[in-house]
């Protein structure tokens, strides 16, 4: 699923060389159909974690720093960015409503965030994940209440 953005972070310079030929030497780059469809899978990774439950500061932390990351590869074609860059590139370019909860995400990654903010994260995560899911293209079509394919 995500061999392309893998390809893409280590064709971008983000591996450790401790021994042998360059990753240029290595693999192809991606196709930006590859990475599109490699990020239409892991936003169905994160629906499907939104559907099982139950959640925790971890995964509201995941799900609004990948959701970010999916925004700014569409926005940029550029895959290669952290969790953590995404949530910052997200500050930026998302509207101020979703400003709070990634703000909340970068205090649960430092460990500083208070239980209510925790569980502000927890409940912002379900519509964080479904308005990026109204920014990206959705790979085939789904039964209405079908799960995502990830869970297949």
């Amino acid at each position: 699923m995500m061999w392309a953005v893998n390809r893409a972070q280590w064709l971008a310079g983000w591996y450790l060389s401790l021994y042998g030929p360059t990753p240029e030497e290595l693999v192809t780059p991606p196709t930006w159909t590859e990475l599109s469809y490699a990020l239409g899978r892991e936003l169905e990774h994160l629906e499907r974690h939104v559907i099982d439950g139950p959640h925790d500061a971890y995964e509201g932390r995941c799900a609004i720093f990948n959701g970010s990351r999916i925004l700014h590869a569409l926005e940029t074609r550029d895959t290669a960015l952290s969790k953590r860059a995404g949530g910052l590139w997200a500050l930026a370019h998302l509207s101020k409503e979703w400003h709070e909860v990634i703000r909340i995400a970068n205090r649960t990654y430092d460990r500083d965030a208070t239980a209510e903010e925790v569980e502000r994260l927890v409940t912002a995560m379900a519509p964080f994940v479904a308005m990026v899911r109204t920014q990206v293209p959705q790979l085939e079509d789904r039964t209405p209440g079908a799960l995502p394919r990830w869970s297949v």
